[in-house]
């Protein structure tokens, strides 16, 4: 997705981009650690640092690999976990594209053939191509799944909040803005687009009455819209169940080690005086992840 070289003529697109960058990722990271990291501070330390190897391992294959989720997963019965990792993964794919593509491109033209390759470039565009054709069909599942199906899990008052509409809504758009800035671009008479998906809209766009000249308004328009998309589901990502994609390495990294269903002993039984929790520093930190790496997927309140 070639980048403009200015927005829409009045200043060049560095000079937009990186400025907007800095403000979305420091008002991002401000949030996380409002609304997650310091609730975790506060609580009581866990002290689950032993086999620092071992953490690091399995949090790299439950995260990456999604076992868990891929684990209750029935081509007949339930496909909802192959879903999640169909969105994931397109997750990973695009934002290691937005890196590539859009911010590198902008900061240094042809920065993805130097990183990539020129072959490498129109592989990985291929490669996203068939991202976006997964995570739409994803997308388009998990709404019928969600308003016709509805299993029983998602009938429950905290899984059926909207607040699952809005991120597939966010996601759809971010799919719809990327093939439109494909798509106007190689109209436009730009250089030819990578992305299959691109170059056949671009000659059905050329093919129609619509002109060089308004199909490149229409590639900045839709350009500038998915980047004000990009920084817009990054700023609803600590206000939203999407803490989970920061919780769940954290849940699996601290994970006991020990056998299935061990609890801990209470300290200072006999002289506490009170037990159960009521306030953030009467749960340990682990209790605070867990609650953070929740998906809001309905399994539990099933079980």
């Amino acid at each position: 997705m070639a980048p403009p070289k200015d927005f829409f003529g009045l200043f060049p697109s560095p000079v937009v981009v990186f400025p907007l960058m800095i403000v979305c990722l420091s008002v991002f990271l401000i949030s996380l650690y409002v609304r997650m990291i310091r609730p975790i501070l506060l609580a009581q330390a866990t002290n689950r640092t032993d086999r620092p190897l071992t953490r690091l391992f399995g949090t790299i294959l439950f995260t990456f690999g999604q076992r868990k989720v891929l684990r209750s997963v029935n081509l007949v019965k339930d496909r909802a976990g192959l879903g999640h990792f169909v969105i994931f993964v397109s997750f990973l794919s695009l934002s290691l594209s937005y890196l590539i593509f859009i911010f590198g491109n902008t900061a240094s033209e042809g920065f993805s053939n130097k990183i990539l390759g020129q072959t490498g470039a129109k592989i990985y565009a291929v490669y996203l191509d068939l991202i976006i054709v997964l995570l739409t069909v994803a997308i388009v599942a998990a709404i019928i799944r969600r308003r016709v199906i509805q299993p029983h899990r998602l009938k429950f008052d905290l899984t059926k909040k909207r607040q699952a509409y809005l991120i597939l809504l966010l996601i759809a758009s971010l799919v719809i803005t990327s093939m439109a800035s494909e798509s106007f671009y190689e109209a436009s008479g730009g250089a030819e687009s990578h992305s299959y998906i691109g170059q056949v809209l671009g000659a059905w766009i050329s093919d129609s009455s619509i002109n060089r000249d308004t199909s490149l308004v229409f590639y900045q328009l839709s350009w500038w819209a998915h980047l004000l998309l990009i920084f817009g589901f990054a700023l609803y990502i600590p206000f939203s169940k999407h803490t989970h994609m920061f919780g769940s390495p954290l849940s699996f990294y601290f994970r006991q080690l020990g056998a299935k269903g061990e609890l801990s002993s209470i300290k200072d039984f006999e002289t506490v005086e009170s037990f159960g929790a009521v306030k953030v520093p009467y749960f340990n930190q682990k209790q605070i992840i867990d609650a953070f790496a929740c998906a809001v997927c309905g399994r539990c309140s099933e079980v």
